[in-house]
């Protein structure tokens, strides 16, 4: 005999309900001497929580085989001596960024772009997202300080020395990302309309 409940009760207060499963009922042909209360989550009624619950635990394992695939990848691909070094040059980098040495971060990042083209395809994919990031940090560092000094050397009057700067920013300027080149132009846009008028 089955009993279906159609709401939510406390599973404690389905433990103390008595069973119709006796053991001098059962054949013993079948288990003997079972007796007790099973609880199934089926039909009736669901809200809304019920389906955002498993959407979420899809998420979540989703996540985590996406994770585990990614992983094992990299362990693939770092069996290769050269990738290896990429990613090593790659945490070398960035850790000079944080220490604002440009100059050796710099010099990790070149050392990164010659291995670049050896590694394979997929691989690729993967690193250049990163070694993007980096070249933006880079390049951010650098268009500041010459910024800083193009500001400087304007405001003195060298004129020639601020023209050669601004060609060094453009240079930098053209790379960057459409919200960060904005805000340079703003700080670097009044002081050229000033050089112009002398």
């Amino acid at each position: 005999m089955l009993y279906y409940i159609n709401k939510i009760v406390d599973s404690k207060e389905t433990e103390k309900t008595t069973t119709l499963a006796f053991k001098e009922e059962i054949p013993k042909s079948q288990l003997s001497g079972i007796s007790g209360f099973a609880t199934f989550i089926s039909g009736g009624e669901k809200n809304i929580w019920f389906y955002i619950s498993w959407v979420l635990a899809l998420a979540v394992l989703a996540s985590i085989f996406v994770f585990g695939y990614k992983k094992a990848q990299i362990t693939r691909w770092k069996k290769d001596e050269k990738v290896k070094e990429i990613f090593v040059l790659i945490r070398k980098t960035k850790r000079e960024i944080e220490k604002k040495d440009v100059e050796k971060a710099r010099e990790m990042y070149q050392k990164t772009k010659e291995l670049y083209p050896s590694i394979s395809v997929n691989c690729k994919k993967y690193v250049y997202k990163r070694m993007e990031r980096l070249r933006v940090e880079i390049d951010k560092k650098d268009i500041s300080s010459l910024v800083k000094e193009f500001v400087f050397v304007a405001k003195e009057g060298r004129k020639e020395d601020a023209m050669m700067l601004y060609e060094k920013i453009n240079k930098v300027y053209k790379r960057m990302p459409k919200k960060y080149r904005s805000k340079i132009y703003d700080k670097i846009s009044p002081v050229v309309k000033e050089l112009k008028k002398n």
